[in-house]
Order: structure tokens, then sequence, then C-alpha cells
């Protein structure tokens, strides 16, 4: 904790703070000789990134990288927002109830359709309850800092406001200590953090991260800084895993971390994975799952400490991370020679959802089918015995209609949905067939077609110039309907220029 702490003269409540907290920090990789700190110890809040050891740096793709890494929301194009628990070292003999709980969200900045980055807005809560609690508010910005230049490269800024209280209202002798009544309970102070993080390797991601930039003083009386630290991460993507990890070192602490995560289920369901190893006798396994659906994710990780922290049940967390509003679906970058290793997840995720459709709605078409076939009324529609054999007939002919009706429909959205797997699938066939060919100095690109877009905007967007829109016609001629028109949501192959 802090060296003013032995300064206090309290009863059993309060020294029983002093105790957990440097038993906690103890746990988090903390510097145990003089001068002691213990505040504001770095935290990943949420599931996912824990469950891999914590190697998120390199990989920051969700709200997460509010805390995680600031680079990373460069890159992340929609709104998202999420939350979290955790209990920490549940089952101490101590019987301490320590715990986090952390808020996120994320808001991209757009300018006549160009990408300006992305916000980040976060609040993480470390509780020792009726006795102790730290609050992190963060700013965060992100951004692709030079993407005509070297395109990939994104950069972070995280402004943060630091603010630590203990609690002493249920112990009337801490209260009336003369330290806390001359000093005070809380102490608050800005901190900064600084991250970088590049893409354009070919499925790999490297970055490097530095926090308590300014080195903040979060003491009651005596100087207390949080001292910098660094991180340095590398990520390996593939469709459906990411490997990666990560050197942390803050002052004399320095661990080693490595993590995986695993998608199954066509995207389903996640399996992850860790290991952290580091001086100071710290060693620890993480282990942890994801459920993934249309609208959320739910994911969840246990930590066990495997030395130094007796009679514990290790660490549990839980978080919950969903997209606010449509997630657009991300096309292929700009002067890309293929699909970058996220575009190519996001593709694979787009595929297996059209497939799931697809399945949906061809066991709707046979059921539909059997009811139309059998000439019986749907059970929820059929008509009371009041009715007489006239209105009943009525009432089933009425009810076959419906029937036709509904098939109809369902069978156009079977034909979309097939279309959409084809054209899905085309796309990947087409990436793994651009990766087998040299390279070249330019080459094809996709575009997700926004509300508004036409031939002659794609033309001047991608070409320079509007009378080039018939090259992106004679790509697309089959996709597109009578007229070239295009519709919000289709995705067009944007020709590569014919060199001179």
């Amino acid at each position: 904790m802090k060296a003013e702490c032995g300064m206090w003269n309290i009863e059993y409540r309060t020294k029983k703070v002093l105790f957990s907290l440097i038993f906690l920090h103890s746990t988090f990789n903390i510097q145990h000789s003089t001068p002691l700190w213990g505040a504001f110890e770095e935290s990943l809040p949420g599931a996912r990134p824990s469950a891999m050891a914590g190697v998120f740096t390199a990989i920051s793709d969700d709200a997460n990288a509010v805390f995680s890494n600031p680079a990373g929301l460069g890159w992340i194009e929609h709104q998202e927002f999420a939350s979290g628990y955790s209990r920490l070292y549940h089952g101490l003999w101590d019987g301490s109830n320590l715990g986090t709980g952390f808020l996120g969200f994320t808001r991209p900045l757009y300018y006549r359709r160009r990408h300006m980055g992305t916000l980040g807005l976060g609040w993480l809560n470390f509780s020792l309850v009726q006795f102790y609690s730290e609050d992190t508010l963060a700013l965060s910005y992100g951004k692709e800092l030079l993407p005509e230049f070297v395109p990939g490269l994104y950069g972070g800024l995280a402004a943060k406001f630091l603010q630590h209280a203990y609690k002493l209202d249920s112990d009337p002798t801490a209260s009336a200590n003369p330290f806390f009544k001359t000093y005070g309970t809380k102490a608050s102070a800005l901190d900064l953090d600084a991250g970088l993080l590049y893409r354009r390797l070919q499925n790999w991601s490297f970055a490097y991260r530095v926090g308590h930039l300014n080195r903040p003083d979060v003491g009651l009386r005596d100087r207390d800084i949080v001292p910098m630290f660094h991180e340095i991460g590398l990520a390996h993507h593939r469709p459906a895993a990411i490997f990666a990890v990560e050197l942390f070192k803050q002052e004399q602490e320095q661990s080693l971390k490595a993590g995986a995560e695993k998608r199954l289920l066509d995207g389903q369901l996640a399996a992850r994975a860790g290991f952290i190893f580091g001086n100071r006798d710290l060693r620890q396994i993480t282990l942890g799952f994801g459920l993934q659906t249309k609208s959320f994710s739910l994911d969840y990780s246990f930590n066990f400490p495997l030395t130094g922290i007796e009679s514990t049940n290790g660490t549990y967390r839980v978080s919950f991370t969903g997209p606010v509003g449509e997630r657009p679906k991300k096309p292929l970058a700009q002067g890309a020679e293929r699909l970058l290793p996220e575009e190519e997840a996001v593709l694979t995720d787009e595929l297996g959802r059209a497939r799931r459709d697809l399945r949906q709605y061809r066991r709707r078409i046979k059921e539909l089918e059997k009811a139309l076939g059998s000439g019986l009324p749907n059970k929820d529609l059929t008509p009371g015995p009041s009715l007489d054999a006239d209105n009943e007939l009525s009432e089933v002919k009425k009810q076959l209609e419906e029937i036709k009706t509904i098939l109809d429909k369902t069978r156009q959205d079977a034909k979309a949905a097939k279309e959409r797997e084809l054209t899905l699938k085309a796309l990947k066939e087409k990436e793994a067939a651009e990766a087998k060919k040299p390279k070249a100095g330019t080459q094809a690109r996709f575009h997700n077609v926004r509300p508004g877009d036409t031939l002659r905007s794609l033309a001047l967007e991608y070409y320079g110039q509007e009378d080039l829109w018939l090259e992106i016609f004679k790509a697309n001629e089959k996709s597109l309907k009578r007229g070239g028109e295009t519709e919000p949501g289709q995705t067009l192959i944007i020709p590569a220029m014919k060199k001179e």
C-alpha cells in the first residue's frame, strides 16, 4: 500500500483493509520493496481478454479496447456496449469480498462517409466491500494514423480520471483517527495511456502500449506515484482462431503472457485459454468460453493462481458485449492484396450466419408445404364450434391463402439467403484464389453498398472518375438489378484498374 499507511493507529477492520489490499496487489504483479505501491494496478475487466491471460494489446477488436489499447478503437467502426463483473480470489481465508465492475462504450466518428476514428468511454471499479474502492473513468480515442503512407497503423490515447477512497463509516475508531481527519479519505489524479497497433502484416498484428504515462500521484498526504508500465504484444490471426503473446514490464516487475481463442460452430461458441509466467513467483492459468448470437455475446472466464496464493477458489468473471444498432460489414481494405485476417474472420462469420438462416428457411418451407398439402387449418386459427359449416369452410380457405402467402414470402427469403450464401462463398473462393496469384501493383477490392451509393459514385470514390462506372457494372452484371441499380448491404467487386 502506501508509506503513509504505517502511521495509522486503528482497529482491526482498517488493518484488514491494509492487509487485504496488499495481499490482492501482490497477486497482481506488484513490487513489495520500498516504496510500495498498490493503487490502480493494471487489470482488464472483460471476461474475453481475461480468459486469454490478458493478452489483448495486439487484438483490441471490441469495447475492451477502451482499457486494453486505445489504438484498437481505430479499427472498430460500429457502436458497441460492454459490461461485466468479477469476483476476485473467491474463498480467501479472511472472507474478503473483492470484486470489479466495468462499463464500456464505443462510438465511431464519420465525416462525409469517411471514418475519422472511434471514441471510447469506460468506467472501471475495484472494491473491497465496506472498506475500500478505486474508480477509473476513461475517455479514449483511436484512429488510423497515416492511411495513405503507412496503411494499417493505428494510434490511440486514453485520458483517465483516477479516484480511490477508504470507507470508514462502519468503524467509528478509524473515522476518528487524526490522519483521516487531516488528510481526508479520498484522493484523485489525472492519468494518460497511449498505444500503437499495426495490422498490415499478413495474418499478424503487432502492438505497443504505455500506461500511466504521466506517473499520477494518488497519495493522501505523502507522494504515492503510480508507476509507468509497458506492454508489447503480438497476435496471429486465423479465420476461426487467434494466438497471442505479450510482454509486460512495470519497474522491476516482468511477466510473459500467452493466450488463444478458438471459434466453433460457425462462430457461435468460443473456447479460450492462457498462461501467465512472471518473476516474484507469478504463475497463473486462465480458461473461459463465449457464446455469440446475432445481437450479443456472453463471455465467462476463470483464473487460478498456481503459486503465491493459498485458500482461494480462483477469480470468476462474466461480461456482456453487444453492438448498438446494426454492425456494418467491413469491406476489403483499400489497396490490400488480400483480405486482412479480421476481414476474413468477419466474412467467415457472415457465411456461417447465412447458412444457418438458409437451413431455417428450408425447414419452414417444409412445414408450410406440409400444412398446405394437408388442407387443414392452422391450429391457432381454427374457428370455434359455434360457427356453421359454411363459415368454417370459408375460414379454412382463408387460412390456406394465408399459408400460401407465408410460403411465397419464405421462399423469397430462402432464395435471398441462398444468394447471399453463394455471394459470400464466392468472395472467400476469390480471396483464396487471389492469395495464390503473383502480386500486382493494383488489386481488385470489395465494397459493401451503403444507402445512396450508385455505380457512378463508386467509380468516383475508387477511380476518381464517374465515367468509369461501366467497369464496376461489367464485374457485377449478374448481381445488379436492371439498369445497374444497387441495394444497401450488397457486396460489389471493384475491379482493378488496367495498367496503360
